[in-house]
């Protein structure tokens, strides 16, 4: 099963998967669990796409334009360009993907739930209700704990080859898929760098007192003002820039 699902993620060109066994999920918060979805679940498969840096890199688009005001430059490069090459289209095939493995699993005979992405334009109405930056499953603490991530300092996580630059969403399953190991050394480059919290125009993102440098940071090391966040990207449209100045990358995914 676990091969028919890794044939299916190579063939639509999805960048990374990994599974966590349910064990890993000890402290979620209450109601949030892999197991208040599907009580027998045994694994997590968490599925992710990179992102085109470029995509992410809205606010260096049509810089020259003879045709768009400076304003609606930032605008159409943020609410348009990004918000569909860097979020609805990589949302879409990721959660087609999870449709599509989940159906596997199902029709083995395994009890499967699938889970739809957290932000983009479709679900904003009803994310937007969501207390500070809470979804009814965290896809970010799946990657790390299925080995694809780290959190970051901006509570982002990074992973080795994309940085920040990368969506997820997840499934969960009463199938006993073989995990994957979880990262072994740290990602993120942590106050030694800390680009993502300098570059927040908002200045949204809070660093947790006493946060260990030297270890994996399994949960976030920060807290993020959702209100901030979104506020700054309406005026500033700056929505991504912690992801853009993020140097970790592997080649050209940088």
């Amino acid at each position: 099963m676990f091969e028919r699902i890794q044939e299916l993620v190579n063939n639509e060109g999805i960048s990374l998967m990994g599974v966590a066994p349910v064990d890993r999920f000890e402290g979620a918060p209450r109601g949030h669990h892999p197991k208040d979805f599907i009580p027998t679940t045994k694994s997590i498969v968490v599925f992710g796409i990179g992102l085109l840096p470029a995509a992410v890199a809205h606010g260096d688009l049509m810089c020259d334009s003879e045709i768009f005001s400076e304003s609606l430059r930032k605008k159409v490069g943020q609410d348009y360009l990004y918000a569909l090459s860097a979020y609805e289209i990589p949302n879409a095939l990721l959660e087609r993907v999870a449709m599509r493995s989940a159906l596997m699993l199902q029709q083995a005979g395994y009890n499967t739930f699938y889970f739809p992405v957290t932000f983009g334009l479709l679900v904003r109405p009803i994310t937007a209700d969501m207390p500070d930056v809470f979804a009814p499953f965290s896809h970010r603490h799946a990657a790390v704990r299925a080995g694809l991530a780290e959190f970051g300092l901006n509570n982002i996580v990074v992973t080795p080859r994309f940085g920040p630059r990368v969506r997820f969403t997840s499934l969960v399953t009463e199938a006993e898929l073989p995990p994957t190991p979880l990262l072994k050394e740290k990602v993120c480059l942590g106050n030694a760098c800390a680009a993502c919290v300098e570059s927040c125009p908002a200045k949204a993102i809070t660093i947790s007192a006493g946060i260990e440098e030297d270890l994996f940071w399994l949960n976030p090391p920060s807290r993020t003002n959702k209100k901030s966040c979104v506020d700054s990207a309406r005026t500033r449209f700056c929505r991504g820039i912690c992801q853009k100045v993020c140097p970790v990358h592997e080649g050209i995914w940088g």
